[in-house]
């Protein structure tokens, strides 16, 4: 079940606003290496993040470079933990080719379970719906 939230692309200039409005839960974009500055102010704000969206390609036809997306990925998830997040996005491009959608959904299923293991809900959804 997706939980009510408000969305923050910038959390250090968006942050002291929200709280100045009594806004408890944000999702955010999730990071490979998130500032310490960042942590501290979720911190210090008493805000819980509810959600984060992953960015990556999971659709190269490169094997290495796929390996080098996946890996992306699972730090964003770590990061996700780390704030508490249980819920995270991934965009599903839009695929006319069945290699690319296959490639896609493999390394997607891979992340659900790196994901699981670290109590998130990972979910597809349409690239139009995250931007």
């Amino acid at each position: 079940m997706m939980q009510q939230f408000v969305w923050v692309e910038d959390l250090m200039r968006e942050l002291p606003g929200l709280v100045a409005l009594g806004v408890r839960d944000i999702g955010l974009p999730a990071r490979v290496d998130r500032p310490t500055s960042e942590l501290e102010a979720l911190a210090e704000a008493g805000v819980v993040v509810v959600a984060v969206r992953l960015e990556a390609d999971l659709t190269a036809p490169d094997l290495e470079t796929r390996r080098h997306q996946l890996h992306l990925c699972q730090r964003q998830l770590a990061d996700a933990a780390l704030l508490g997040a249980t819920e995270a996005w991934l965009s599903t491009p839009e695929l006319s080719d069945d290699a690319a959608r296959a490639r896609f959904d493999e390394a997607f299923a891979l992340l659900v379970e790196f994901a699981r293991a670290r109590q998130i809900d990972l979910r597809r959804l349409p690239t139009s719906l995250l931007r």
